[in-house]
Order: C-alpha cells, then structure tokens, then sequence
C-alpha cells in the first residue's frame, strides 16, 4: 500500500501553493507601482508616531497634552471628572506620513526593502514548498529537510533586519514639519525571533537526519 499523506499536510502543501501564486502576482504589481513611485511620482504613504511633548485637538475642542514620557498631563474644555473616564495614563497618537516626489532617498530605502522581503518570500516559500512535497511522499526527515529549513530561517532573518534597517533610514531620510517616528511595530523583532527558532528546529532536523542514516548503515 502506498504512503498517504495526512490531510493536514495536503491542506499546507495547497496552500503554499497557493501562496506561490499569489506572490508572482504580488510581485508583478509592486514592481509596477515602484517604478511608478519614481517615474510619475505616485504616492507612498506610511505610519508614524507623534514624538512626545505634544498637544492634540479633538473634533469637538478639548485639547489634552502630552508631557516627554508620554504621560498626558494638562486637560483643555473637559467636564469636571470626565478627562479621567475617557483619558488617563500614556498616550500615543499616530499619523499617516507621505512621502513627498523628491525625496529620492526614502524611496530608495523603502524600494530595497520590498525589494528584499520580495526575494526572501520567494525563498522561504519555496522552502516550504520543498518541505512539505518531501513529507508527503513520506520522506519528512530527508536529507534536504535541514537545508530547506535553514533556507526559510535565513529568509525571515534577513527580512526582518531589512525592515528594522530600512525603519532606521527612514526615520533619518524623511522629513516632516512635525516630529514624527516611522514606527512598524513590533514585525521585525517577530521576523528575526522566528527566524532563530526555525534555525533551532533546523538543527533538530539535521540531527534527526544524522541519527536515522546512522540507523540504516548499522542494519
């Protein structure tokens, strides 16, 4: 009788291929839309926070101030008692940040980050996609299983460090009429973390392939 994959494995393995479809189309319109963004100027909008000290007006006229620990301290055309129920402790307002036409540099550092997390999700996918073919022909500890899962470590390391890297040139390239941090939360920290503990589970494989050959030379 022949090996049968799980459904689970299967359901993976289609939707990495999926995934692969998907990102040839991904890829095709984002190079458009960067060459675009050079040649007639299309806009590339990013998230921001507000560096603190600052003041915010609301629609209705209240105005509440932020101290530089980002603590809000001062109140303007509140209620007695109401700016406790609504507003209190740390505060942090964020901004949509347009990239302006000529500057050439932020366009550049957001470009070659794309640019890469393109390339690595091309690896990483493949990797997978290699992963998941050997395990349903039964075969998930080959010899190629470490390899393909350092391959996919590797990607999300290095995406993750371009991030982070293309956050720092931004926040020096881009230049705003208000203090403002180009902010991505916390993606490129769960990038890179992934990354280590896929390179682990890498080790384990390797380890586990090592052990299994060592099985079948010594029967």
């Amino acid at each position: 009788m022949d090996y049968q994959p799980s459904g689970i494995v299967r359901l993976l393995g289609t939707l990495v291929r999926i995934g692969r479809t998907l990102l040839w189309i991904g890829t095709v319109l984002v190079v458009l839309l960067l060459v675009l963004s050079f040649t007639r100027g299309a806009g590339i909008s990013l998230t921001g926070v507000i560096e603190a000290p600052f003041s915010a007006e609301l629609p209705d006229g209240r105005v509440i101030g932020v101290d530089e620990s980002g603590f809000i301290d001062s109140y303007e055309n509140f209620e007695i008692g109401q700016e406790l129920q609504l507003f209190a402790g740390n505060a942090e307002l964020r901004a949509a940040v347009t990239i302006s036409d000529d500057d050439i540099d932020s366009r550049i550092a957001i470009s070659i980050a794309i640019l890469i997390w393109i390339a690595c999700s091309w690896v990483g996918l493949n990797a997978l996609k290699n992963l998941f073919e050997s395990t349903a022909r039964g075969e998930p500890f080959s010899s190629g299983s470490p390899r393909w899962l350092r391959q996919l470590a590797a990607a999300l390391l290095i995406a993750g460090l371009a991030a982070q890297t293309a956050l720092i040139a931004l926040n020096r390239t881009v230049d705003t009429d208000i203090p403002v941090r180009i902010d991505a939360g916390p993606s490129p920290m769960l990038l890179m973390a992934s990354g280590l503990v896929v390179l682990v589970l890498a080790e384990l494989f390797a380890e586990a392939v090592r052990l299994k050959d060592f099985e079948e030379a010594t029967i």
